[in-house]
């Protein structure tokens, strides 16, 4: 009688916190959280590329990234549309995991005008660089 009342207040309890276990790789996990707080700085600054604010999201990118996009003289958004018709929001979508140190994201990023919407995904690959977890490419 004890045991199965033990029981019983470990299982309701549970479930009146809610809490569900985490199925998610952790690399996933790792990756998920770099990219939203990427995403998040982007859609709340200026999207346009220029190398001023190529410099405020390097935090978030490798060095070969980083790197590879130095060279880029347009205003166009390399990191969602790759052209000046910027998305007015973003969620995360599903993760693969590519390798114990890799995984890509899926990043859903949005447009609306009057009574038009549409949606697109861009996908995000996330390495583990230096013990950080960092963007290493952007994929459409």
């Amino acid at each position: 009688m004890g045991l199965s009342l033990l029981v019983g207040v470990f299982l309701s309890t549970s479930c009146l916190t809610g809490s569900m276990p985490n199925l998610e790789k952790p690399q996933c996990t790792s990756a998920r959280d770099v990219v939203k707080r990427f995403y998040s700085i982007h859609f709340g600054g200026d999207m346009r590329f220029s190398q001023e604010n190529l410099i405020v999201r390097e935090k978030f990118l490798t060095k070969q990234f980083a790197v590879s996009l130095q060279n880029i003289n347009s205003p166009a958004d390399v990191f969602t549309s790759n052209n000046e018709d910027y998305p007015r929001a973003f969620r995360l979508g599903g993760c693969e995991v590519l390798g114990e140190e890799t995984a890509r994201v899926e990043i859903l990023v949005f447009w609306k005008s009057g009574d038009e919407s549409r949606q697109q995904s861009v996908f995000a690959e996330v390495t583990k660089e230096s013990g950080n977890w960092l963007i290493n490419n952007i994929f459409r």
